[in-house]
C-alpha cells in the first residue's frame, strides 16, 4: 500500500522546483508587532530550515504518535515547526495564545500532548497549565521524545489537532490527517471562478487569520504550497490593520 504524500511532502516538491520563490512574507507592520524581521522567506530557505529540524526531532526519536503543542502566533517559525514535526510523522497541536491556563491543560490533556514550543515569553504561562511537560523555543535543542506514543496510522498519520471554539460546551479536537491538507491544497488549486489561484506569475495571498484557525492553516497555507504561492501572514485580524501592500 503507497502511503498518502504528507504536508511535508507536498512542501518539499513545490521547494525543489520554485527554490527561489516567496514562500511567506511578513510586512514591516507584523514585524514590528511581533518582533520579528520583515520581509520574505523563499522556499529553498523554508526547505533548509525544515529539514535541519527535522533532523533535530528525528535524531531526539520524535515521530508518529507524538504530538507537540505549538504557541508561536502568526510566524515564519510556527511554519517551520509544522513542516519539521509533519516530515518526522509527528502532529501539531496549535495554541490559541489567549487561551487561560486552565484551558490551555485541557487541550494538553485531550490531546495527549509531550512537548511545548512556544516563544520564550511564554513559556511560563505554560509551565504554570502544565507543571511536567518540556517546553521549548523553536531555537533552542529539542530534548528526547518520550517512550509514550498515540496510537496513528502510518499510511496517513495526524497532521494537526484543531480545537473548536467550546460555545457549545468543552472543546473538541479535531484530527486533520495529510490527506485532509493535501485534498485541501488540491481543491483551492483547482476551484477556479473568483477563487482561481495561479502558477505562474506566482500568487500571492495576504491572510489576517490567525494559524491556529483551519482556514489559514488549511486553505491558505495548502493553496500556495499547491501552486508556489507566497503566503503573507498578518499579526491579527483588524479593520485598522495597514494595507499589505503599503507595508512590502
Amino acid at each position: 500500500m503507497t502511503s498518502i504524500p504528507s504536508v511535508f511532502d507536498l512542501f518539499e516538491t513545490t521547494a525543489r522546483r520554485w527554490p527561489g520563490r516567496d514562500f511567506v512574507f511578513v510586512t514591516r507592520h507584523t514585524a514590528q508587532q511581533l518582533g520579528i524581521a520583515a520581509g520574505p522567506l523563499t522556499y529553498g530557505e523554508a526547505l533548509s530550515r525544515v529539514l535541519a529540524r527535522a533532523e533535530a526531532y528525528r535524531q531526539a526519536g520524535w515521530g508518529l504518535g507524538h504530538r507537540v503543542g505549538v504557541l508561536l502566533e502568526n510566524r515564519p517559525s510556527f511554519l517551520i515547526e509544522w513542516l519539521a514535526l509533519n516530515a518526522v510523522g509527528a502532529a501539531i497541536v496549535p495554541f490559541n495564545p489567549h487561551l487561560k491556563r486552565g484551558e490551555i491543560a485541557y487541550q494538553v490533556a485531550k490531546a495527549e500532548v509531550s512537548l511545548g514550543v512556544a516563544l520564550p515569553e511564554r513559556h511560563q504561562d505554560l509551565r504554570h497549565a502544565v507543571s511536567d511537560m518540556a517546553i521549548v523555543s523553536p531555537e533552542d535543542a529539542v530534548p528526547v521524545a518520550p517512550n509514550q506514543q498515540v496510537a496513528d496510522d502510518p499510511d496517513d498519520p495526524v497532521s494537526a489537532i484543531l480545537f473548536t471554539s467550546g460555545t457549545t460546551g468543552r472543546p473538541k479536537g479535531c484530527l486533520l490527517s495529510n490527506a485532509y491538507f493535501g485534498f485541501v491544497g488540491d481543491w483551492y488549486r483547482s476551484v477556479g471562478g473568483h477563487l482561481t489561484i495561479r502558477e505562474d506569475p506566482a500568487e500571492r495571498l495576504v491572510t489576517p487569520l490567525p494559524l491556529f484557525h483551519v482556514n489559514a492553516l488549511a486553505f491558505s497555507v495548502m493553496g500556495m504550497i499547491s501552486v508556489g504561492g507566497c503566503l503573507t501572514l498578518l499579526d491579527r485580524f483588524g479593520a485598522d490593520h495597514p494595507s499589505p501592500d503599503a507595508t512590502h
